[in-house]
């Protein structure tokens, strides 16, 4: 991406650093808009890892991942793309232009 970076583990779990100003790392925290390693975004296990509020227990296993200039995209096995950062200009996929930290589904 153009502020930060992904990267997908041989566990599937997701890993993230550089710019979170905009929740594109999964989580917006004001004390960490930078993380300057690599960082758990994703364990697709675990739903405290990463907060889905329409699934309990985590994503199912991500198959790829994408970063965007301030947004990130996750694509499931199950062929389902889920999308979270900054929303400018509809980047998000969700109908709007608001920004989210907790992934979405893209429907």
């Amino acid at each position: 991406g153009g502020f930060h970076t992904l990267a997908l583990g041989e566990d599937r779990a997701v890993y993230g650093w550089g710019s979170a100003a905009c929740g594109q790392l999964g989580r917006w925290r004001p004390h960490e808009a930078f993380r300057p390693l690599p960082t758990l975004v994703a364990a697709v296990s675990s739903a405290e890892a990463f907060p889905c509020p329409a699934r309990r227990g985590g994503l199912p296993k991500i198959a790829a991942v994408c970063a965007g200039a301030h947004h990130s995209l996750l694509l499931t096995q199950d062929g389902t793309v889920w999308s979270c950062g900054k929303g400018t200009a509809g980047a998000l996929g969700h109908g709007g232009r608001a920004d989210s930290a907790a992934p979405r589904a893209i429907s």
